[in-house]
């Protein structure tokens, strides 16, 4: 495993894990939670954060949501706050086929697609690759990839 995530120092701020009344600072503290999200899942190499009430307890989203340090943790109506800003933004998607969120599932785009299209040229392009055909098992865990 790799270095263990470095949450910032406001995340030991309680009122972090409320979701603020005022606008503006409501804004603000949605677009903290945003980059929050994509660092943490960038770290752990997390793409499905489970916003829904049974996944926040657990895996990536039971250490991202909740703090046991100051013993505060992120509502079920601030997780969604956030899960919807993060799709408003780009940042994220639903996991869902609806586009929903009905299954709480997000899809975390901690790199952009246009990002991870340029990888995969430049990968194309280093290893001679460039016009075959490639299978998403190739790219993952065929004999030249990173």
């Amino acid at each position: 495993a790799g270095p263990r995530f470095e949450f910032p120092p406001f995340f030991s701020l309680p009122p972090f894990f409320t979701l603020q009344p005022h606008e503006g600072v409501r804004a603000k503290q949605l677009s903290l939670w945003k980059q929050l999200v994509l660092d943490f899942c960038a770290s752990s190499r997390t793409f499905i954060v489970d916003v829904s009430d049974g996944g926040a307890a657990s895996g990536a989203a039971g250490e991202l949501f909740r703090n046991p340090g100051i013993q505060r943790q992120l509502t079920a109506e601030g997780r969604r706050a956030i899960a919807e800003h993060m799709v408003r933004e780009g940042a994220a998607a639903w996991g869902d086929a609806a586009g929903a969120g009905g299954d709480g599932r997000l899809l975390v785009f901690w790199k952009s697609p246009r990002e991870w299209a340029d990888l995969v040229l430049r990968w194309a392009e280093g290893t001679g690759r460039l016009g075959s055909v490639e299978t998403v098992f190739s790219l993952i865990d065929g004999d030249i990839s990173e």
